[in-house]
């Protein structure tokens, strides 16, 4: 057999018994994950001021079309996260130039970023520094990375992915 005729390690008894284990933990996670929406489903129920419904629908929607799946219009879901509606004013500074700032409104949060809408485009790649410009006191800002840009009639949404917090003492 020549390099080129190499079998597919899935094709083996030890690969499909992995491929096997794996597929069983797989429905198992979604069966639990499936569980754990109607007891959500419940709590919101039971208690409607407290739970939003927007919070509902994102998680099944998230939960229903699984990251990597292929989406109705044919195109692969990329995002991690549910995202949840949000509103708020963010005031963005740009790490390189800390005296410049911009102030957005936030359209969307997930557990690994939110994006917001802003009168100028951001370059997907650029760092901003993001505080709660509603609640200066909430917190140190936070850095994040921009993921995406898009025009949105007059105005910008811009994606975000949240940075890990810089170790302390080391700087930046």
């Amino acid at each position: 057999m020549t390099l080129m005729e190499t079998p597919d390690p899935t094709d083996s008894l030890p690969g499909a018994l992995t491929r096997l284990a794996y597929e069983r933990l797989v429905r198992r996670a979604h069966d639990l994950a499936e569980q754990v929406l109607r007891c959500l489903e419940e709590l919101r129920a039971l208690y409607p001021s407290d739970l939003p419904d927007e919070v509902v629908v994102a998680v099944r929607r998230f939960h229903d079309q699984l990251p990597g799946a292929v989406a109705a219009s044919g195109e692969r879901e990329r995002r991690r996260a549910p995202r949840f509606p949000a509103g708020g004013k963010l005031t963005l500074t740009d790490p390189q130039a800390p005296g410049q700032a911009w102030e957005a409104v936030t359209v969307d949060r997930s557990w690994g970023g939110f994006s917001f809408l802003c009168d100028r485009p951001f370059a997907p790649g650029s760092l901003v520094t993001v505080a709660d410009a509603d609640d200066p006191g909430a917190g140190p800002p936070r850095r994040a990375e921009v993921k995406s840009c898009r025009p949105e009639g007059a105005a910008w949404v811009v994606g975000c992915e949240w940075l890990p917090a810089p170790e302390p003492g080391g700087g930046a």
